[in-house]
């Protein structure tokens, strides 16, 4: 067994602590990896969750480190990264944002007590993974907490964690062995040592466990003390000559195995032996291991995990046996790369096979496996892995590749890194001139043009650019339904609804369901709101029904695909005051809504989940569904998206009066409709509509109705214009109460009779009486003129209903939701202190100590909570506990 020493003092130190974040910096050698490994074995000998997680450099891929971070997590805490791993699986690439947000909820879901370990945390350069470990780390429960090994000073806030006390550093001073444990590691080696050679090795190695390791393994190849120090002293802290006298009294065959085994970086038995031509790499690998301790064990690596021990040499000696395998011919080490890469290729390891053909100078037969293997992996949806291949593949063996370059742009242009895509379709445009392929692969580049743009809510260009493939597609029916897709969003941006139900379907062959059926989605559900647009809210619940059967059907009930509708269909049920409804069909999938890519999902979500908060005085929650919508809306990014939740919080602020907030809230929705894009006219439009929606409800409420009027008269003048009948009665319902107040009485009439009959015609219900108590004098004043009307029976009788709900919601407001319901509670008084407890953060495992029971006992109690309260998790158990005043606010 390889000797490993214990550190009470360093284990002590770590077990003493409670900071959240540990990191343990020190350069190669100084054992960080063996003292975490050390202190997660005690922590899973409490019972505690342990994940690991061994950085890589092929990991800086984002979506490649997510998935290996959210598998990790999910052995260790079954059920806590599975929505993340869901979004990571689907063949659309989700957002960074998208994917970390569902593994802290799904921790903080699963109540169990986390500890994350990422090891050679230097290896990881890339930014994006830096700022989702950020997320992670600041947003995960209390009982979660992140173990970091690395060479250099993560990229994290450490300056932010110290002065809160939230980091425990340990670096390579902490982590030189003392004179004691110096000792003990010699004896545990079987070193008959003296105490002087002891102190000797200590002084010489300065503590340095790696050191210390070597010298072990020089005793037990027959070297003495004396001549070891020896070596030492002569070559200083450069360990490169000490280990050469080392290597030269191995056996020549042991020397062999070592250097030439040297180009892989995870050795198998089973590999070894295919590159080396050898039968005995096991018992070899064995020897190093156990005997001279050159080899550590690793989990997985090149080769599936499971299904041989894999080993990987110490990176010091690593580094030492590749320079000694450059004195080798050149033919030599050809032929060993040869051979690995077939060996890989075998193996559908398409990665390494690459890797190493290309090590082998075998150009050829590299090309062809990249445009071959690679699109077999995008076809079966691992687009993931490919994108990685862009970092170190050599753009000489890519530049010809153009249709493995074509699909990276379709999933560069699907994912939220659309910002990477126009510059890569640049490339392709520039590397095709002349090339027998030009005409098809432009083809295509207007195609992914013309979805990026559809994406990133931008659909004048969108249109432009779908036009112009239109006028010369290809043949390949998927490629022209999701350019369809995208010119029917741009005519439903721009009023174009008949345009919407003409345009043409192509029939897709039924082999691919994963990459049709998120299409045929998309189309119905833009068909949908086109008709909810123009108020045909039963005709668009039939197509947002359609398109969850689609999901189902093809996909999944529970996949991220099936959300999209649901969402839909939530804000319908909240539309017609069916608030309970809505908010079951929309919270529960909140993870992944942040996914979906289409803005109108995410936009219309949130903002339909912070109106139920608000009706049922949750301000608390309110604000935490805006800032977590926001967030969403940065990471594509949204202005759309952002603007609208701008105005729910100024409309909160109003209610509580947050004058400072709420300024603060003005001067972004200004700033986000100065920005507006250019040519992007229905969008600009939009957004200084929400900015005029802010201001009105600002000025209404300060009872300045002239000004009202004149910000919402332009706003109403664009809806109308762009056939969004549904916005219109938004605004129209507000700007009648601004001209009722101003005394124009008739002109507020007029107006509020057209938003009725359409609103009528829609069965509204939520949108026009969600503006409060502003609209109930101008809406009196109508019913009333209406009574008087030989044919106004219809319309009064919506008046009077509107009215009915404007004047509860006011009785809400004023005696409060949560006091009314609180009469009555189903909960045992124990089922109430477990929902206390969860409310503060704690895992199950503290709640149990806290009330002297066992965890499976909590568990039960959680599930009965569950039941009783009709809800699905501990966040919306916590949330409708505080409407029921079983939770503290704060």
């Amino acid at each position: 067994m390889r000797t490993r020493i214990a550190r009470p003092r360093l284990i002590d130190l770590l077990a003493r602590s409670e900071a959240r974040l540990v990191t343990i910096t020190a350069p190669a050698g100084y054992g960080k990896t063996t003292l975490a490994v050390d202190w997660s074995t005690r922590q899973q000998s409490t019972g505690l969750a342990v994940s690991w997680l061994r950085a890589e450099a092929e990991h800086n891929e984002p979506a490649v480190f997510l998935l290996y971070l959210a598998r990790a997590i999910e052995v260790a805490c079954p059920g806590a990264a599975a929505i993340a791993l869901d979004m990571l699986n689907d063949s659309r690439l989700a957002p960074v944002y998208a994917v970390i947000a569902a593994v802290v909820n799904g921790i903080a879901e699963s109540g169990e007590e986390l500890c994350l370990f990422i090891d050679d945390y230097h290896l990881l350069v890339n930014d994006e993974i830096h700022c989702a470990i950020r997320f992670l780390h600041a947003h995960a429960p209390r009982h979660f907490r992140l173990v970091i090994t690395s060479r250099e000073e993560p990229k994290l806030p450490l300056g932010h964690l110290r002065a809160a006390g939230e980091l425990l550093e340990i670096d390579a001073g902490q982590l030189r062995f003392s004179l004691e444990e110096a000792g003990r590691f010699f004896q545990l080696e079987s070193a008959c040592l003296s105490d002087d050679d002891i102190q000797a090795f200590q002084h010489e190695t300065g503590g340095w466990a790696a050191a210390l390791r070597i010298a072990a393994t020089s005793l037990r190849s027959g070297a003495s003390p004396e001549q070891i120090l020896r070596a030492m002293r002569s070559s200083g802290r450069d360990i490169e000559p000490y280990l050469g006298e080392i290597f030269a009294r191995f056996p020549s065959d042991l020397r062999d195995f070592m250097v030439k085994s040297s180009v892989l970086k995870s050795l198998v038995p089973d590999l070894c032996d295919a590159v080396l031509e050898t039968d005995n790499a096991s018992a070899i690998l064995e020897t190093l291991h156990y005997r001279y301790q050159l080899v550590e064990a690793e989990a997985g690596g090149e080769v599936e995990a499971g299904r041989e021990a894999a080993f990987r040499y110490h990176p010091l000696i690593a580094t030492y046996l590749r320079r000694q395998s450059k004195r080798l011919p050149t033919e030599d080490i050809r032929t060993l790369h040869r051979r690995a890469a077939q060996w890989f290729h075998e193996r559908s390891r398409y990665a390494d096979a690459i890797r190493h053909a290309i090590e082998a100078g075998e150009v050829e037969l590299a090309t062809s496996w990249i445009e071959a293997c690679a699109m077999r992996m995008i076809r079966a949806g691992d687009i993931r892995e490919v994108l990685s291949w862009r970092n170190w593949l050599p753009k000489e063996l890519m530049r010809p590749q153009f249709s493995l370059r074509l699909a990276i742009a379709w999933s560069l242009a699907l994912a939220p890194r659309r910002s990477d895509v126009f510059a890569w379709v640049d490339e392709i445009e520039a590397d095709v001139v002349g090339d027998e392929r030009e005409d098809a692969t432009r083809r295509e580049c207007l195609a992914i043009r013309t979805v990026a743009h559809g994406l990133s809510d931008a659909p004048d260009a969108g249109l432009k650019y779908g036009l112009a493939y239109m006028e010369n597609p290809l043949a390949d029916a998927w490629t022209k339904n999701t350019v369809g897709n995208v010119i029917c969003f741009s005519h439903l941006m721009a009023g174009r609804h008949d345009q919407v139900r003409e345009m043409p379907w192509y029939v897709m062959e039924n082999g691919d369901k994963s990459r049709a059926a998120p299409t045929e989605v998309y189309r119905h559900m833009v068909k949908g709101l086109a008709l909810s647009r123009r108020l045909e809210l039963a005709e668009a619940q039939a197509c947002f029904i359609q398109a969850r059967a689609v999901a189902v059907r093809d996909l999944r009930p529970k996949s991220s695909l099936a959300a999209t509708p649901e969402v839909l269909l939530g804000q319908l049920a909240y539309e017609s005051n069916r608030l309970d409804e809505a908010e079951r069909l929309v919270a529960s999938r909140l993870d992944a809504v942040n996914a979906a890519g289409f803005l109108e999902i995410p936009l219309r979500a949130y903002t339909t989940l912070v109106r139920i908060a608000r009706c049922k005085q949750d301000r608390r929650l309110a604000h935490e569904l805006i800032e977590q919508g926001e967030a969403v809306a940065a990471s594509e990014p949204w202005p759309r998206m952002r603007s609208a939740l701008v105005v729910e919080r100024v409309r909160l602020c109003l209610e509580e009066g947050d004058d400072w907030t709420m300024s603060h809230a003005l001067a972004t929705l200004e700033r986000l409709a100065m920005a507006a894009p250019g040519g992007e006219y229905a969008i600009a439009d939009r957004l200084r509509a929400y900015h005029a929606l802010a201001h009105a409800h600002v000025e209404l409420t300060g009872g300045s109705f002239s000004a009202a009027a004149a910000f919402l008269q332009p706003a109403w003048d664009d809806s109308l214009k762009a056939g969004d009948l549904y916005f219109a009665c938004r605004v129209g319902s507000l700007l009648a109460a601004a001209e009722f107040g101003c005394g124009e009485r008739d002109r507020a009439y007029e107006r509020l009779v057209q938003v009725l009959e359409w609103g009528r015609k829609g069965a509204l219900v939520r949108t026009i009486v969600d503006h409060g108590f502003v609209l109930e004098p101008a809406l009196e004043y109508v019913r009333d003129r209406l009574v008087a009307l030989p044919d106004g029976r219809r319309l009064t009788s919506y008046a009077e209903q509107l009215l009915v709900h404007v004047r509860t919601r006011e009785e809400d407001s004023t005696i409060g939701v949560a006091s009314s319901r609180s009469i009555d509670t189903p909960l045992s008084r124990r089922e109430t202190e477990v929902l206390q407890l969860m409310g503060t953060g704690s895992s199950n495992k503290r709640i149990a100590a806290a009330l002297g029971v066992s965890p499976e006992t909590v568990k039960s109690y959680i599930k009965s909570i569950f039941i009783k309260l009709e809800v699905d998790n501990r966040t919306r158990a916590v949330i409708e506990g505080r409407r029921l005043n079983l939770v503290p606010a704060d």
